[in-house]
């Protein structure tokens, strides 16, 4: 197999849907999470360790919001970009009651940057946040993980696979229930 036509590479695992575990509408899904995020007046985090499918939710979360009129605005932290550039901090006040502030990565700011993010999009319409802390924002969902649902990515990804290769339980306890590393082996072991 070569890596262009192996279907765990990375373009493949970063197109995935989130999946509710369990639901099978996953539309129906996503529009009890939006009227929950109503009662949460638009102000709320999705949470859950690492490789769980937070930033996934996010993005799907984030194509709804649009849909439904939001002008929305992804921003992005991760371990090795911990904090906005400048010009993001500058821009933060001049968000408006139609602007939705998506932000992936939360816990990456330092607590007193997370109080001043806070009140600079104070005039922001809605503020959703990614973290793996449950105390920055109410939390809107926490995102899990189960040796099932690696099953049922392994099998949207390659509907051919043969789960003896790999089997997902073993997988699944030896990545700690990380999703998405547990799937980046299956596109090693499948070269």
């Amino acid at each position: 197999m070569t890596p262009r036509t192996n279907p765990f590479r990375a373009d493949c695992i970063n197109t995935l849907p989130f999946i509710f575990e369990g639901e099978i509408n996953c539309d129906a899904s996503l529009e009890k999470l939006l009227e929950k995020l109503v009662k949460l007046n638009y102000r709320a985090a999705i949470t859950g360790a690492h490789g769980r499918g937070k930033s996934t939710l996010l993005y799907q979360l984030a194509i709804a919001l649009k849909a439904r009129g939001w002008s929305t605005h992804i921003l992005k932290l991760d371990s090795s970009n911990r904090n906005f550039e400048r010009e993001v901090w500058r821009r933060l006040p001049a968000f408006n009651s139609h602007d939705f502030i998506l932000l992936d990565g939360a816990e990456q700011l330092a607590m007193w940057r997370w109080n001043r993010f806070l009140n600079l999009t104070k005039s922001a319409g809605g503020v959703l946040i990614t973290s793996h802390r449950n105390y920055l924002l109410p939390t809107l969902w926490e995102c899990r993980s189960s040796p099932q649902l690696l099953h049922a990515l392994i099998i949207y990804l390659d509907s051919t696979h043969d789960e003896n290769e790999a089997p997902t339980e073993a997988l699944f306890k030896k990545h700690r229930g990380n999703l998405r590393n547990a799937l980046r082996e299956l596109y090693d072991l499948q070269m």
